[in-house]
């Protein structure tokens, strides 16, 4: 990201400010929770943090969408190289929008219950330790 950060520096970008300062706030509250882990105290918000992550990047693909439009820069300007910044943008975004919803979809979606476990609710239940024979 820091190569980004100076090429809108360099053609004088100001929209990616909202996404930085949002950035910022996020992994301050993620580096708290890593010094709680560290101390051996769980935090019950952890998967916030990861919804968080995921509408910071929604909200800088929406919100910097329509640049090229307001600016008057084609979207498929390749030669200018604020269009090649925005697209470079919007691909960064958009491919942590990705990883971030295929983790949480591991992490914390809630797995749905087979059926062939919620038949008989009295039976013991299955032991994952197998027994000599």
């Amino acid at each position: 990201m820091i190569p980004l950060s100076l090429i809108y520096l360099n053609h004088s970008m100001v929209f990616y400010v909202n996404g930085a300062v949002a950035n910022a706030l996020i992994h301050s509250f993620m580096y708290y929770q890593y010094m709680q882990q560290a101390r051996g105290i769980t935090v019950g918000w952890k998967s916030w943090l990861t919804r968080a992550q995921q509408v910071r990047f929604l909200w800088g693909i929406v919100t910097f969408a329509p640049w090229p439009y307001f600016c008057g820069f084609s979207y498929f300007d390749f030669s200018s190289g604020p269009v090649i910044v925005w697209w470079l943008h919007n691909g960064i975004l958009f491919a942590f929008l990705v990883l971030f919803n295929l983790f949480f979809n591991v992490r914390y979606a809630k797995k749905p219950v087979s059926t062939a476990d919620s038949g008989n609710k009295d039976a013991p239940a299955k032991s994952p330790v197998k027994k000599d024979q």
